[in-house]
């Protein structure tokens, strides 16, 4: 699972386990070093938690904590400009040429909702993560959300729905 929410794999790559790795009791089986066949064992790793007060408890090694905030802002902004953009037609214009900057296309691209390609994911440093790459990352993406807004609901219900997005923020994420 991502941080915004998708999921990689569908289980088709699943098999039933082999007569050798068949567990010999219990619910499951601690212990360390190699597996009989040299393999190393997998291992579970968290970046963060979020609790649903909106608390995080992790190392943030990957992000996760600076992609949901940076996501959050970027809704809530988009969202109060969608109500200030009003109901005239050049204030939409606008707001969705700021929205066509925000998502990194050049205008160039065909006005097709699913065909925009996602945005490049940002990878973490060594120093942890770039926070500049996140955050373009997560406007570029909530952008592009707005545009297949734009694309199945024409100006008027999109600038409708984008300014709703005031109204659900989620809890305050806060770190524990």
């Amino acid at each position: 699972m991502t941080v915004d929410g998708g999921n990689y794999g569908d289980n088709t790559d699943v098999r039933p386990p082999a007569a050798d790795e068949l567990s010999s009791g219990g619910f499951f089986r601690i212990g360390s070093g190699r597996r009989r066949d040299g393999r190393e064992p997998l291992k579970l790793t968290l970046d963060g938690v979020f609790f649903v007060d909106g608390g995080f408890a992790g190392p943030n090694q990957l992000g996760a904590w600076d992609q949901v905030v940076a996501a959050r802002e970027t809704y809530l902004a988009l969202a109060a400009l969608a109500r200030e953009a009003g109901e005239t037609a050049d204030a939409q214009a606008d707001f969705f040429a700021h929205v066509q900057q925000l998502s990194g296309l050049t205008g160039g691209e065909p006005r097709t909702g699913y065909a925009l390609p996602p945005p490049r994911r940002p990878h973490p440093t060594r120093s942890g993560p770039d926070q500049e790459s996140i955050r373009n990352y997560q406007q570029q993406r909530v952008a592009r959300m707005a545009l297949m807004l734009w694309e199945s609901r024409g100006d008027a219900g999109a600038i409708a729905v984008i300014a709703a997005w005031q109204n659900a923020p989620g809890p305050e994420p806060r770190r524990l």
